[in-house]
């Protein structure tokens, strides 16, 4: 017949975990916190248990865990919690299906700490923490509520916080022979007053050498059940969905402006080489027509001194055309003077067509060269 286990204030359990200090996380000082819960329902029939064990093995889908995360590690028992159970009573002597009505079996205890004590330090860090904190966590339950007791344990790293569920049976010794078996289901094992307190305490003491700490007691923080938490975990897990999706469209209207502004400055480049090429084509034209103005500048300097020239030639043939006609008096009178009876036609005669012929040349030249400067 198995011994009778204790049920104690404190935790005698040794672990090799080296002391964890993680007080201070991403610069500012944390304290955290090792917390023990038991759940605020007593299982009370074997459909009960079985839920447990489908939520435990994750048998049934739950909306609050990470998808991909590791599945449910079994550190003590198996995933047939009920047919565990069953048996575990079969072997104190209890008859599982011959129990009192509405007798208490057993009751969830769940077993975790701060999630800073989890999410601090590198991934390395972090799997060497769990590591040895997992490793103390079947010890205690042993130890302090009895092993006889312990149906399962299971963890869960596919939540928010890692954490761990056991079952424990209700199971109670009675060495007196006239009450029939030595082993019962007895509820108040698992539900005496101050027992929260108690088991919070020795938990505490026991996760100590990891940093964690107990909350104070008679403090404001009342006791949540286990649903509460999922609850909680469950509207943070909502909201961060929410968040992400406001990320997510926050981040696909940038997209779409920044695909805009892309388009926009694109555009910009585009005129910017368009109105860069039409000023140099502009420049080019400027300077081409600054060439016209000069080469015709110089063009009308050019006639302007053709013309002063023609004049000064224009004006020495009239001189040269005044003193002819002065000789040509001259010959006249003194035609006259010799023969009295020669006339006009004889003078004619002896005009100087050569003289004629350059002058009507020097007029016509002239007149062209005015006609092409005007």
């Amino acid at each position: 017949m198995p011994q009778a286990g204790r049920l104690s204030d404190a935790s005698s359990v040794e672990t090799s975990a080296t002391i964890v200090d993680n007080s201070t996380v991403e610069g500012r000082t944390v304290k955290m916190y090792s917390t023990l819960s038991w759940d605020e329902k007593f299982i009370k029939t074997w459909a009960q248990m079985r839920v447990v064990e489908n939520h435990n093995g994750r048998a049934t889908p739950a909306k609050h865990v990470v998808e991909g995360a590791a599945p449910p590690e079994y550190l003590h028992g198996t995933p047939a919690i009920v047919a565990n159970a069953r048996q575990r009573l079969v072997d104190h002597g209890i008859d599982p299906d011959e129990r009192r009505a509405n007798g208490v079996i057993a009751r969830e205890v769940i077993l975790s700490a701060s999630r800073e004590f989890f999410a601090a330090g590198s991934v390395a860090d972090q799997e060497m923490r769990i590591a040895k904190w997992k490793a103390a966590q079947v010890p205690f339950l042993k130890e302090h509520l009895g092993e006889h007791r312990l149906v399962s344990v299971v963890m869960h790293t596919d939540e928010y916080t890692p954490h761990i569920h056991a079952i424990v049976l209700a199971l109670k010794h009675f060495p007196e022979r006239q009450r029939g078996h030595e082993w019962r289901l007895a509820g108040e094992v698992l539900g005496a007053t101050g027992k929260w307190a108690q088991d919070h305490t020795a938990y505490a003491r026991a996760m100590a050498p990891f940093g964690l700490s107990r909350g104070k007691d008679k403090s404001d923080n009342k006791h949540k059940p286990y649903q509460d938490h999922i609850a909680e975990l469950e509207a943070e897990r909502n909201g961060y969905l929410v968040a992400q999706q406001e990320i997510a469209s926050q981040q696909a209207a940038i997209d779409q402006a920044m695909v805009h502004l892309a388009a926009g400055w694109a555009r910009l480049v585009e005129a910017n080489q368009k109105v860069s090429e039409e000023k140099r084509e502009a420049d080019s034209a400027r300077a081409a027509a600054l060439a016209l103005v000069q080469e015709a500048a110089c063009t009308q300097q050019a006639a302007d001194a053709r013309e002063q020239r023609l004049l000064l030639q224009f004006e020495l043939l009239r001189d040269q055309q005044a003193r002819a006609d002065e000789r040509e008096a001259a010959l006249d009178r003194r035609e006259r003077a010799l023969n009295p009876r020669t006339g006009d036609a004889a003078m004619s005669q002896l005009a100087t067509p050569r003289m004629d012929a350059q002058i009507n040349s020097l007029l016509h030249r002239s007149r062209t060269d005015f006609g092409t400067v005007s």
